[in-house]
C-alpha cells in the first residue's frame, strides 16, 4: 500500500502527550463546526471517535508540513495548519494505532527507518464522504472524564462569565487560573483568580500551543476585566474583590484610569471612605509608618488598589504631606489683628504698593493666615495672585517686608530660580526708591 513520509522521526516535539494530540484531533473537528460543518465526539471502551462533516475530505497535501495554514480564516482556532502532522508523530511515537477514514481513504500509521509515514488505502468512489473520522484507542475512560475539561464547548459553558471585545472572563470556580483561546485549554496560571477564554488572535501562540508574550497576555486580561466592570455591575463586584485580596490577575495594573475608567475608581474610593473614613490608603509598612510618624491615620492596601484609590482623588502620603505643609489652619480678618500688626502690615503693604503703582504693575492682594505647619511664613497662589502671609510675621516690621517681598517675587518664577531672586532683587529696588526717593 502507498506510504506518505512525514519526514519527521518519532522523536519530533518530545514535550507532546497524547493528550497534546488528542486536543489537535479535537481542535480540526471543532474547525469544521465553526466552518458551518459539525463535530462528534464518542467514547466507547478506551476508543475516542472524533467524527467531522462539512470540512470536505483530508488528502495528502494535509501531510506536508507548511502546505496547509488556517492563519486567513478568522471563524478556525488554529493558525498554522501543522497540528494534525505533529499529533500523528506523536501517535507514532507513542504506539497508538490510530485509524483514520479521510473520506476517501483510510489512514494508518507506521514508523520505517526512523520516519514516521502515513499509510494510505483508498476507498471505493461510491463510499466517498465528505467526512473525517479520527478512531483513537488507548484513551481510558478516567482520562477522557479529565480531557474534555480542557475544551469549552464540551463542557456546555463556553460563554459562562463576562464576554468583552477580547474574549470572555471565566469566572466559574472549575476554570480558575485556565487559559484557554476559543475554548480550547492553552495552560494553567494557580495564582489567577479568574480563567480566561481569549478570541483567535488576541494573544499569541507558537506551534506547540503555548503562549509566546505573557506580557501581552497579562496586559489584554487587565483590560477584559477593566471593559467588564465598566459594563456590569457584577462585574464590577468581582473586580473590586480582586482587587482587595491583591489578585495575580491585576499585579502591574499601570493607569488604572485607562482600564477602569473615572466611574469605577469614584466608587471604589466612596466605597473605601464609608468603611475607613479620612484615613490614606498605603501599600508597604514604610508607607504606614510614614503616615503615622505625619499624624496620618492609614489601611494597608494591594498596591492596584491603592493606584485606583489614588486615580480617584485620595491623596499618596507624600500628597498628604506636602498639601498639609501648605494647609491654612486660620484666616484673620483686619478687626481681628492687634493695631502694632495692623501697623506694620499697612505700612509694608502700602509701601510695596506704592513701588508697584509707579512701576505700573498690579498691586499685591494679602491675607493673614495661621498655616498647619507652623514653619511656614508665606504663600503666593499663583491661581488667584494672593499672599498668604503667617500672622507671626507681624511681630517685625522687617520679617514681614522681607517675606511679603519673597512670596510677591514668585510672579516672576518658583524658589531657588534665577527669575525669582533676581525678581526680590528688583522689587527690594523699586521699594527703596518708592520710600526714599531714586
Amino acid at each position: 500500500m502507498p506510504k506518505t513520509s512525514l519526514n519527521v522521526k518519532p522523536s519530533y516535539c518530545p514535550r507532546w502527550t497524547m493528550q497534546h494530540a488528542v486536543r489537535e484531533v479535537i481542535q480540526n473537528a471543532q474547525d469544521c463546526r465553526s466552518l458551518g460543518g459539525t463535530a462528534e465526539y464518542t467514547h466507547r471502551g478506551d476508543t475516542l471517535t472524533v467524527t467531522s462533516t462539512g470540512g470536505g475530505s483530508l488528502d495528502e497535501r494535509a501531510l506536508v508540513f507548511g502546505e496547509t495554514s488556517k492563519a486567513d480564516d478568522s471563524r478556525a482556532i488554529g493558525q498554522f495548519g501543522d497540528g494534525l502532522k505533529v499529533a500523528l508523530v506523536v501517535f507514532a511515537r507513542l504506539g497508538v494505532a490510530v485509524r483514520i477514514d479521510t473520506g476517501k481513504q483510510f489512514w494508518t500509521l507506521s514508523v520505517d527507518d526512523g520516519v514516521v509515514h502515513v499509510v494510505t488505502r483508498n476507498k471505493a468512489a461510491a463510499t466517498h464522504r465528505d467526512r473525517v473520522v479520527f478512531e483513537i484507542p488507548g484513551v481510558s475512560s478516567e482520562d477522557w472524564r479529565e480531557w474534555r475539561k480542557g475544551f469549552l464547548f464540551l463542557c456546555g459553558d463556553f460563554n459562562a462569565g463576562y464576554v468583552t471585545p477580547w474574549g470572555t472572563v471565566l469566572t466559574d470556580s472549575n476554570h480558575r487560573g485556565c487559559i484557554y483561546v476559543q475554548g480550547i485549554l492553552i495552560e494553567r496560571r494557580d495564582r489567577l483568580a479568574c480563567g480566561y477564554n481569549f478570541n483567535r488572535g488576541v494573544v499569541t501562540i507558537s506551534r506547540d500551543r503555548e503562549v509566546v508574550d505573557s506580557w501581552n497576555m497579562e496586559y489584554t486580561i487587565r483590560h477584559m476585566l477593566g471593559h467588564a466592570a465598566k459594563s456590569d455591575a457584577g462585574a464590577a463586584a468581582t473586580v473590586m474583590s480582586m482587587l482587595s485580596n491583591d489578585a495575580e490577575d491585576l499585579r502591574n495594573l499601570g493607569n488604572p484610569t485607562a482600564v477602569f475608567g473615572q466611574d469605577f475608581a469614584a466608587k471604589a474610593l466612596q466605597s473605601f471612605q464609608a468603611a475607613h473614613g479620612n484615613a490614606l490608603a498605603v501599600s508597604s509598612q514604610d508607607e504606614a509608618l510614614k503616615a503615622g510618624q505625619n499624624g496620618f491615620s492609614a489601611v494597608l492596601v494591594p498596591l492596584a488598589l491603592q493606584k485606583v484609590l489614588e486615580s480617584a482623588g485620595l491623596p499618596s502620603v507624600n500628597a498628604a504631606i506636602d498639601r498639609r505643609s501648605t494647609e491654612v489652619a486660620e484666616t484673620h480678618s483686619v478687626e481681628s489683628l492687634c493695631d502694632d500688626e495692623s501697623a506694620r502690615l499697612g505700612s509694608v503693604l502700602g509701601w510695596l504698593n506704592a513701588a508697584l503703582a509707579n512701576a505700573s504693575e498690579p498691586a499685591a492682594i494679602v491675607e493673614v493666615v495661621t498655616f498647619a505647619n507652623p514653619s511656614l511664613l508665606g504663600l503666593h497662589d499663583s491661581a488667584t495672585g494672593i499672599v498668604k502671609l503667617a500672622r507671626r510675621n507681624l511681630s517685625d516690621t522687617g520679617r514681614t517686608a522681607a517675606t511679603l517681598i519673597h512670596e510677591v517675587a514668585h510672579r516672576a518664577g518658583g524658589d531657588g530660580t534665577a527669575a525669582h531672586r533676581q525678581e526680590i532683587e528688583r522689587l527690594f529696588g523699586l521699594v527703596a526708591a518708592a520710600r526714599f526717593g531714586a
